[in-house]
């Protein structure tokens, strides 16, 4: 999982490839489904790029954990 955020980090911050950043930001997503990190990243660069179908879903899917298994 470092290794995951590191490469986001990198590719995001030095490279600004947004394109590989989210790519590793969904896999980290997939890995470690409450990652601070890429949830905040995700939802910003969904928003700037007016995706929305994946902005949707990511907020869905947060409200849906955020709610619990018994709600």
């Amino acid at each position: 999982m470092a290794f995951l955020l590191r490469a986001l980090s990198v590719y995001r911050d030095r490279f600004n490839n947004h394109h590989v950043a989210i790519r590793l930001a969904e896999a980290v997503l997939e890995a470690e489904q409450d990652n601070e990190e890429a949830v905040r990243y995700l939802l910003e660069i969904y928003r700037k790029r007016q995706m929305h179908d994946k902005l949707s879903e990511l907020e869905e899917r947060l409200q849906r954990e955020q709610q619990g298994p018994y709600r």
